[in-house]
């Protein structure tokens, strides 16, 4: 009876991609190491002019290219532009 012996586990984040010693993890085809794609914040300063915008048929992806974030955050700020609005109490008018 022959007893096939067990390799050890490979500790794959030491090994890198190709197991050759390389420290490095793998990354992302055309990514730069150690940079970080860095996102605007939007002040809400801008949300009413967003929301008027987006209001006006302006597209979120279009808005959020423009404003260097994520559709999702430009449909997060128009909720929450929307929510404001809402809650704002009626303006009075003047006699």
């Amino acid at each position: 009876m022959t007893q096939k012996t067990q390799k050890p586990p490979v500790d794959v984040l030491s090994q890198g991609v190709t197991g050759d010693g390389d420290k490095r993890l793998p990354r992302a085809a055309g990514s730069d190491t150690g940079t970080r794609k860095v996102r605007a914040h939007i002040p809400r300063s801008a949300w009413a002019s967003i929301l008027e915008r987006r209001r006006a048929g302006v597209m979120l992806s279009a808005l959020a290219r423009e404003y260097g974030c994520t559709p999702g955050a430009i449909f997060y700020i128009v909720r929450q532009a929307e929510a404001l609005e809402a809650e704002a109490p009626p303006p009075t008018g003047q006699s």
